[in-house]
C-alpha cells in the first residue's frame, strides 16, 4: 500500500502550542496563534466576533491584530461549559 498523502493533508499547515502566559500576566496573540488555540479558522473567528461574543482584536497601530489570552482563554471555557 502506497503511502500517498491526500491534497488537503499536503496543504494543512502544523498546528503549534501556544504556551499560556506567566501567571498574573497576559500575552497578545496573533491571529495564527488564536486559530491554533480555538481550532478555528480566521473567518470563522471573525464571524464569531460579530454573532457569538468572541473576543475582539486590540489594534495596536499597522496591520497587526493582537487577541488577550486570557480574553480567549476565558471565551473558549465559556464555549466549552455551553
Amino acid at each position: 500500500m502506497n503511502d500517498i498523502a491526500t491534497p488537503a493533508a499536503k496543504l494543512a499547515r502544523p498546528v503549534r502550542q501556544v504556551a499560556p502566559p506567566a501567571e498574573g500576566t497576559d500575552k497578545l496573540l496573533r491571529r495564527r496563534e488564536v486559530e491554533d488555540i480555538v481550532g478555528f479558522s480566521k473567518n470563522s473567528i471573525y464571524r464569531k466576533i460579530r454573532t457569538e461574543g468572541f473576543p475582539e482584536p486590540h489594534k495596536g497601530g499597522g496591520a497587526g491584530s493582537r487577541w488577550s489570552y486570557r480574553e480567549v482563554a476565558a471565551w473558549l471555557d465559556r464555549f466549552k461549559a455551553a
